[in-house]
């Protein structure tokens, strides 16, 4: 959908840990990260991103919003 709208979207796949995605985004001087889990228990791991991209600061000017 995002593709659809002229959006350029990374797909790193499934399973990916998080200091490999904050890793790409930061590379990829990435606007937006979006996350997908089928599964309750995936919905932990998914709120560990954000609180690992706060922790890190090397997105000071982001912002999550859920």
């Amino acid at each position: 959908m995002l593709q659809c709208n002229n959006y350029e979207v990374v797909n790193m796949g499934v399973m990916v840990a998080c200091a490999d995605i904050l890793k790409k985004a930061k590379e990829e001087n990435a606007d937006i990260i979006g996350l997908s889990g089928l599964i309750t228990p995936s919905l932990e791991e998914m709120a560990h991103v954000p609180r690992k991209w706060s922790a890190t600061n090397i997105f000071a000017a982001a912002e999550f919003r859920c």
